[in-house]
């Protein structure tokens, strides 16, 4: 878990007892979003890198977001390894037609 110091939102993983965990130093400093790394692996379990993020539903620091999401992204492109990233992005993915939606599959498309 990472403290925030603040009350709402924070980001925590959970996982199952016998799953190595360590905690890895973000790569990419975000101030529209919170994020916890770590790394996993177990029996039968190749080493998995987690990212679990969080953004606050601001909608005016919305193009941050994108922009720093994208360098968060664009971070792990170097190193081909299984990642998972997960969490409360807090896009309405549901609303095809809102232009920040489009633009968050955009960025999420040009990553694979």
């Amino acid at each position: 878990m990472l403290p925030r110091g603040r009350r709402g939102g924070g980001v925590a993983l959970i996982y199952r007892l016998g799953l190595r965990v360590k905690r890895v130093k973000t790569r990419v400093v975000a101030t529209s979003f919170e994020c916890l790394e770590a790394t996993l692996e177990g029996p039968g379990v190749d080493l998995v890198k987690v990212s679990v993020i969080y953004r606050p539903p601001k909608p005016r620091k919305r193009d941050l977001f994108l922009e720093e999401f994208e360098e968060f992204l664009s971070a792990f492109s170097s190193k081909p390894s299984h990642l998972l990233i997960t969490g409360d992005f807090n896009v309405r993915v549901e609303h095809q037609n809102s232009e920040f939606t489009k633009s968050f599959r955009k960025v999420l498309q040009d990553h694979n």
